[in-house]
């Protein structure tokens, strides 16, 4: 979780480092998910993060049109969760 804190910290969120995001989520046991809908106007990312049942947390999720930002913030949720 500290390497993935640190790219959040310091906004080194790159198109390399995206793919390391999720792994970094799915080493915590978690499950990230992008979904890219091309019927909407806006809003044409859903990023979801699960947890498993035995963890207790809800759903994070987060609409939006900026993939790279979308993920930042969802992100940033997740690090404080």
């Amino acid at each position: 979780m500290k390497e993935l804190q640190e790219i959040i910290k310091n906004r080194l969120l790159t198109r390399d480092s995206f793919i390391l995001c999720f792994e970094l989520v799915r080493q915590n046991g978690d499950c990230l998910i992008i979904k890219s809908d091309g019927q909407r106007i806006e809003n044409t990312y859903t990023l979801i993060i699960t947890f498993p049942e035995q963890k207790g947390k809800e759903m994070l999720r987060y609409d939006c049109d900026d993939l790279l930002e979308g993920l930042y913030q969802l992100l940033t949720k997740y690090c404080q969760a």
